[in-house]
């Protein structure tokens, strides 16, 4: 079985001193269990007063305070989340259940279970009425509702219908998406991935048990692995266990150009010419 895990939120500022939480070079730094930042020179900038600060995205960072993380700095839940900007300012207060990195102008945001999108200046633009909010990617955004995921623009509109029981932000102007998946409240598992363009037409055919985004033209494709992705047990990370299988690569046509036999994605890609 192959366990991969990913931080799917926020990229999270635990830091050693050396590390640099933006291009303003912008320093964190720790006082008792508090964190804070410093610039080059040592003035400090943030007092430290938050539990965690992100990673500045967009000149903005997601801040908490109260919350409770592990000591690989994943958020296991608690506290409250509000944006702070590279001079140390306030952008929104900690009010918020969740928060994600801005992108594209926009962050997620989550209030009362529900999640919705504010711009830089802390504008509530899109409603939190959404039961999962993903950053914008090119344009669009996957949002659930009711069991369903769809896509929204950055203007709130509905634009690609809620039909599909899992889906993947738009890469390369293609998104995967699952049909028939079994969805319970910590996983899902099973169903059929194909890809979908930015007008919600069905491109590649719903015929692969699992599928990766787009990335240099070619998307890593399995047929006959089993998969299971748990992405709300542990704070912001999502997990995906993987057992059996075959992969392979297709391009944005859907031919199959590096042929599903290897054992992983990694495998074909290191094992073939085209990734040479």
């Amino acid at each position: 079985m192959i366990f991969t895990l990913s931080v799917i939120a926020i990229n999270v500022v635990f830091a050693q001193e050396t590390n640099i939480a933006n291009e303003n070079k912008l320093i964190p730094f720790q006082k008792g269990k508090k964190w804070g930042l410093k610039n080059t020179t040592g003035n400090i900038t943030v007092p430290a007063k938050y539990t965690l600060i992100s990673d500045f995205k967009e000149g903005i960072a997601a801040v908490n305070l109260g919350g409770n993380f592990t000591k690989w700095g994943l958020y296991l839940g608690g506290g409250k989340w509000g944006f702070i900007n590279e001079q140390g300012e306030e952008v929104t207060p900690c009010t918020y259940n969740d928060a994600k990195s801005f992108s594209e102008g926009l962050a997620a945001v989550k209030m009362e279970n529900k999640w919705g999108f504010i711009n830089k200046s802390g504008t509530e633009i899109i409603p939190c009425k959404y039961d999962e909010a993903e950053n914008f990617s090119e344009g669009l955004a996957v949002v659930r509702k009711e069991k369903k995921y769809g896509y929204i623009d950055a203007a709130g509109a509905e634009v690609i219908p809620f039909e599909y029981d899992y889906a993947r932000s738009f890469s390369e102007g293609l998104a995967a998406v699952n049909v028939g998946a079994i969805v319970n409240m910590t996983s899902f598992s099973g169903g059929k991935w194909g890809f979908i363009d930015k007008s919600g037409a069905k491109v590649i055919p719903f015929e692969y048990d699992y599928a990766e985004n787009f990335s240099e033209g070619l998307a890593a494709v399995s047929v006959g692995v089993m998969v299971e992705i748990i992405h709300r047990g542990l704070g912001n990370a999502t997990f995906t266990s993987f057992k059996g299988g075959e992969w392979g690569f297709i391009d944005k046509s859907g031919n199959v150009v590096i042929p599903i036999k290897y054992a992983t994605a990694e495998s074909a890609k290191s094992l073939n010419s085209k990734w040479k």
